[in-house]
């Protein structure tokens, strides 16, 4: 019966440990959680209020007139786009060979 109350009482001391552990990982496990809830709450938050503010910045962006160089600015942006870059290349080669034709046809004609 002594052996058996022994064995009792470390089972019990045994059960005991078991459900501190458990108990602390319980609160491990909530304490996450919370961390997480918070974490989810703050970005959200940070996104939208960096794209408020590209937005803003971008409005800002095209409201604001350069009074130096109004007329001339949509002149300086066609020639540094793609589309003039194309147009120049194949308008360029036609007007030299037009030019070529021209001046053949004139040497043709008074020989």
């Amino acid at each position: 019966m002594v052996k058996d109350k022994s064995k009792e009482a470390k089972e019990g001391n045994i059960e005991k440990e078991k459900n501190k552990k458990e108990k602390i990982k319980k609160e491990k496990v909530k304490k996450e959680k919370v961390k997480k809830e918070k974490v989810k709450k703050e970005k959200p938050e940070k996104a939208n209020t960096r794209k408020e503010t590209i937005k803003k910045s971008k409005k800002e962006q095209h409201n604001v007139k350069n009074p130096k160089s109004d007329k001339g600015a949509g002149k300086v942006q066609f020639i540094h786009s793609i589309k003039a870059k194309l147009l120049l290349s194949v308008v360029v080669p036609i007007c030299f060979i037009v030019f070529l034709g021209i001046t053949s046809y004139s040497k043709a004609a008074d020989s």
